[in-house]
């Protein structure tokens, strides 16, 4: 990892391997690495600053992860789809590829939408909070345990989380005036949703409810 990487209000997410193959259109079994699902992916950089910071911070699913292809994206020498090619969709005349990725660039969106999902439970959450959720709400496996430099806090919990964010800081309002006022807190099935001035919105911000 580099050192940017590394730095106090940088989150770098390394990847470990979330399952041990893939199945492509044909139904053909394929893999990467010959390695167990829930291992360190053998791609996944590390490294531990001179401040003492660890890089990765955290690992997440990043081994064999579906993705989204472009349309045009076939294999160059038969012009068909690629081995890693797992289904096809078509919509509007257009087809829609679908595949198998793996890197810490499927890793890094997974803890981005993660965090993207506790900050609209509490939006005044800073990079130092969210360090702290990540470390007391993180897994330690095995995995972790047999290389303790690769994986910074652990694998990211996303429900433990929230269940931690919530029971340290509640929802957090997240804006009030004196015409306007809108929180955000917990339906009863647990689902956050939005209340505003009497009305209620899901995260989306279509109305589900009215006074």
């Amino acid at each position: 990892m580099n050192e940017y990487g590394s730095t106090e209000n940088v989150i770098s997410a390394g990847s470990y391997q979330s399952h041990e193959n893939f199945v492509n259109y044909m139904g053909v079994i394929g893999k990467m690495y010959d390695v167990p699902a829930g291992t360190v992916s053998p791609y996944s950089s590390y490294r531990t600053e001179k401040y003492g910071l660890p890089g990765p911070y955290i690992i997440a699913p990043g081994g064999h992860i579906i993705s989204a292809y472009h349309h045009n994206f076939k294999d160059p020498e038969t012009d068909g789809l690629t081995d890693e090619t797992s289904c096809v969709t078509e919509y509007n005349g257009v087809e829609y590829l679908w595949g198998h990725m793996s890197g810490t660039s499927m890793a890094s969106p997974a803890a981005a939408g993660i965090i993207a999902l506790w900050l609209q439970a509490d939006p005044t959450l800073t990079t130092a909070d969210v360090r702290k959720v990540l470390k007391e709400s993180a897994d330690y496996d095995k995995f972790c345990e047999a290389e303790p430099a690769r994986v910074g806090v652990g694998k990211i919990n996303a429900l433990r989380g929230l269940e931690y964010i919530l029971s340290t800081s509640g929802i957090k309002t997240v804006g009030i005036s004196s015409n306007n006022h809108t929180t955000k807190r917990l339906d009863s099935r647990g689902n956050i949703v939005i209340e505003k001035n009497g009305q209620l919105y899901n995260v989306m911000g279509v109305k589900v409810c009215k006074d």
